[in-house]
């Protein structure tokens, strides 16, 4: 490995620290439960992304500010046993492993590319889908909500982002293979979701076209 990518290497595994960092941010303030349930039944809301996106961490039990020094992803957690350094109350496994999982999934991701195709930009809107799919997963078990705040932006900045790729690469068929995986995919939930309302929420469907877009350019 020659220099230059291996300090590409590490400063994108570095980035992926940090987005996980954010992604576990995500998922403690997105959901936001309700005091009854909604005209829906639902008892689960979302915030908006500047409630989400402002202020500093704190700890959900004892409401103390989290301190830069532990903060740092991975490191932190480890070193504090993962829990408050105020209270002393566990944070919660998940946010170590959704520490460790973002890189870890992105660097499998772009090896299993990269040696099978070389480097391509279609790696970027699956790169978007890493931090994207592992939120929406672990918000889905905690709160059983697919949030919309996170899925339509997302499957917006991954339009843009394949439509990009496939101009870069001039491979304008990409841009019809992503239309096609949305078909393909979100159709028939989509049909399923009509037919037996009950039966799922209209989250899936919409998880169904970010998922297509990226299966469809694959």
């Amino acid at each position: 490995m020659s220099t230059t990518a291996l300090v590409l290497a590490v400063a994108g595994i570095l980035v992926a620290f940090i987005v996980a960092s954010f992604t576990n941010v995500v998922i403690d303030r997105m959901p936001l439960a309700l005091d009854e349930p909604n005209e829906y039944g639902e008892v689960w809301d979302t915030r908006t992304w500047p409630e989400v996106a402002g202020g500093r961490s704190r700890c959900s039990s004892c409401g103390a500010a989290v301190r830069p020094v532990d903060n740092i992803p991975v490191v932190s957690f480890l070193v504090l046993r993962g829990r408050c350094r105020d209270c002393g109350e566990p944070y919660g496994a998940f946010h170590l492993l959704v520490e460790l999982a973002v890189p870890a999934v992105g660097v499998l991701l772009t090896w299993l590319v990269v040696s099978n195709v070389g480097w391509t930009w279609a790696l970027v809107p699956w790169w978007i889908l890493v931090p994207v799919g592992i939120a929406v997963a672990v918000i889905d078990q905690r709160t059983l909500i697919v949030p919309t705040r996170i899925i339509w932006p997302a499957t917006g900045v991954t339009a843009v982002a394949i439509v990009a790729a496939a101009l870069l690469e001039g491979e304008p068929t990409w841009m019809l293979g992503a239309l096609l995986g949305v078909v393909a995919m979100a159709g028939p939930i989509f049909l399923i979701w009509v037919i037996v309302p009950t039966g799922m929420g209209f989250g899936d469907v919409r998880l169904c076209v970010l998922l297509g877009l990226n299966v469809g350019l694959a």
